[in-house]
């Protein structure tokens, strides 16, 4: 398929500027590179999202999420609701008591079994 493509200002300084540089051998080349490197750059952030969506049913999955009321977000505050949420996961766990316990000396680190 041909096309023909008018650029003006800055977008066809810089084509004529590539084929000028020898970097390639005409406008239609230039253009037809550029147009493969966009594709490939939205297919590799669809991959991106795509594996951060896994992630997120693979955190449902394992029961590692935490619910949260919307009205209560706008409330007090969505930094101050989601990051005490977020980061009581990992600190209401025993190994985060035993690895501060020595810095609080009426807590004992628990034994491992």
């Amino acid at each position: 398929m041909t096309m023909q493509v008018q650029l003006s200002g800055k977008a066809a300084g810089i084509v004529k500027a590539k084929v000028d540089s020898g970097e390639y051998p005409n406008a239609a080349a230039f253009i037809s590179a550029l147009v493969l490197r966009a594709e490939e750059f939205d297919q590799t952030k669809l991959e991106r999202l795509r594996r951060e969506v896994q992630l997120g049913l693979d955190e449902i999955k394992r029961r590692e999420v935490v619910e949260f009321d919307l009205d209560e977000i706008e409330r007090i505050g969505t930094t101050t609701l989601l990051s005490e949420q977020a980061l009581a996961v990992d600190w209401n766990r025993p190994e985060e008591d035993e690895a501060w316990a020595h810095l609080q000396p009426s807590k004992k680190p628990h034994a491992r079994k």
